[in-house]
């Protein structure tokens, strides 16, 4: 029986619903295949890296795959880098799309803070892009409009540690697929990112164990030493072994030092102490900088001397008054000079050097002694970490941690700068427009 004009359009019609469907669960089925291959491919290419950036530099390498994205960036954190907490890792996929690169940063910037508790300033990120520190051309190029923009936050344990971005200068780049791609690599990321700071928690954690097994051995030396010393003078003593009223002041000024230097060993041992459970304080008051500067600086006149050391000083007539802890400071200034002198060759030179530079007043002491190697600059300041002398001796690998703090209390600064055989220079600073008070380390 032959079919109606208005039955064979219903066909027609229902006939072309079911190939559309079957189109479109091709299509589907495709995307998916091309999802499931993306994610091996990712997974495969990120599971043996051990480095975060390295990590941010893969997934960049994916991002490219995006339709009509131009450029693309990464917002981490930069644990290496105190100044500039923050890292954001930028591709340019297209020559000319340069200047979409601050446009994303501040965009990505935004969107981190709607999500987190983060509060990031620009100039507190430093902007890499393709290898680069923020290079100049990235600001030279035609000047053009950011106008597709998406970004997803890298949740790691709950938490948001950074952010993925990607940008056009299209309008409307953005579909269901852009958008499940971009999802795909920023999970895999995220996990790479995790698995590489669990490794460094790890190593770091080692690391510590190995440092205070080490500490223990060195303090034990360091508190056994002049114990040793003092009880043996003594013994000679008590037992009449020294009748020579020189020899007896002789011994009785060995037995003071050593009493002096075990005193700050305890001190030191206090210090950390009191910094590990958060009872570390800062007493501020109105003083002079230059008095207790000079103290520290005459207390090591005979010490310098018997090494044939000279102590230059170049300090200014007149210096400011600042609202800090006389005794802390002291106690800093008492590290540095004790270092350069220690690690300074006989018949050498250390200079203390202060000035007022803009709204601080830095300090310095350099030796012209045996120098740090490159390789330990980084550890300086770490707790336990020690720099042997000529003679293979160190201290605890106390004294910078302490100071390092002691100066952070104030809201100054603390670095070093050093060439092995060629002497170092150690500066702090402290902010001249200080208040007073009590600050906990």
């Amino acid at each position: 029986m032959p079919l109606a004009d208005g039955e064979r359009g219903n066909d027609k019609e229902e006939s072309q619903v079911i190939t559309n469907h079957m189109n479109e669960y091709a299509t589907q089925k495709e995307e998916i295949i091309d999802s499931s291959s993306l994610l091996y491919e990712l997974s495969r290419d990120l599971v043996s890296i051990l480095d975060g950036y390295q990590v941010v530099s893969v997934a960049l390498n994916y991002l490219a795959k995006v339709p009509d994205c131009q450029v693309a960036g990464f917002l981490v954190e930069d644990n290496a880098n105190p100044e500039q907490p923050w890292r954001f890792t930028v591709r340019i996929y297209r020559l000319g799309w340069e200047s979409l690169v601050p446009q994303l940063t501040q965009r990505t910037i935004d969107a981190m803070q709607t999500v987190s508790e983060h509060i990031i300033q620009l100039n507190k990120v430093s902007i890499i892009v393709d290898g680069e520190r923020q290079p100049d051309r990235v600001l030279s190029q035609v000047n053009r409009e950011l106008r597709s923009f998406a970004s997803l936050p890298l949740i790691m344990r709950q938490q948001v540690i950074g952010m993925v971005s990607i940008g056009s200068g299209e309008k409307s780049i953005f579909n269901e697929g852009i958008v499940r791609l971009l999802s795909t690599i920023t999970n895999q990321a995220t996990i790479a990112i995790s698995n590489c700071r669990y490794i460094e928690q790890m190593a770091a954690a080692r690391q510590s164990e190995r440092l205070k097994s080490e500490f223990i051995s060195n303090i034990s030396h360091e508190l056994r030493t002049p114990l040793h010393s003092i009880r043996g003078f003594t013994k000679l003593m008590l037992q009449g072994k020294v009748p020579d009223p020189g020899t007896q002041k002789e011994f009785l000024t060995i037995i003071d030092n050593q009493s002096e230097h075990l005193g700050k060993l305890i001190d030191n041992l206090l210090d950390i102490s009191r910094l590990e459970s958060g009872r570390f304080q800062i007493q501020k008051r109105h003083m002079s900088i230059k008095n207790t500067t000079q103290d520290a600086v005459e207390s090591f006149y005979s010490l310098a001397s018997e090494k044939g050391i000279v102590i230059n000083e170049d300090i200014p007539a007149t210096l400011p008054e600042l609202e800090v802890d006389g005794e802390r400071l002291r106690q800093v200034m008492v590290n540095l000079l004790s270092n350069a002198i220690k690690f300074s060759n006989d018949g050498g030179s250390v200079t203390v050097k202060i000035e007022v530079k803009d709204s601080e007043l830095m300090m310095q002491v350099t030796d012209h002694g045996i120098g740090i190697l490159e390789e330990v600059m980084p550890h300086l300041f770490e707790r336990f970490f020690r720099v042997k002398d000529s003679a293979g001796v160190g201290g605890a690998g106390l004294g910078l941690y302490i100071s390092k703090q002691i100066i952070e209390a104030h809201g100054g600064r603390i670095w070093a700068e050093s060439k092995a055989g060629e002497g170092s220079t150690f500066s702090f600073t402290l902010p001249l427009n200080q208040a007073g008070g009590d600050s906990h380390g």
